[in-house]
């Protein structure tokens, strides 16, 4: 299991893992803070190794069935795109720098969201 505990504004919105159903407690004090605390199970947080890589990455904790994979570069553009069909994915023709991946389910929905470096 692990905790999170999330300090926002009450008009922000902030949903760091947005396909995971979670157990929440919230208290909204007197300025309109939220201290949002989020307890997830910890099967259900997906990573990438190695970080930083040279040749390919390996998403753990993920059932790649059905989902898609965009990589965006630094500047917001699609650097690949592909349907998973193994968690190890070759990333050897980037150029060095950091990267932001995506999965998407097939319906668009983003399941997991994060960074990764190529060196």
């Amino acid at each position: 299991m692990l905790v999170c505990c999330i300090q926002a504004h009450a008009q922000s919105s902030v949903n760091y893992f947005p396909n995971q159903e979670e157990h929440s407690d919230a208290a909204i004090d007197s300025e309109g803070t939220a201290t949002h605390v989020v307890i997830i199970d910890a099967d259900e947080l997906v990573s990438v190794v190695p970080n930083p890589a040279s040749n390919s990455i390996t998403f753990l904790n993920i059932n790649i069935s059905g989902k898609t994979l965009t990589i965006f570069d630094a500047a917001g553009a699609i650097a690949v795109q592909l349907k998973l069909s193994s968690p190890t994915v070759d990333v050897s023709n980037l150029k060095p720098g950091e990267y932001v991946y995506q999965i998407t389910d097939e319906k668009g929905k983003i399941n997991y969201r994060g960074t990764f470096i190529k060196q």
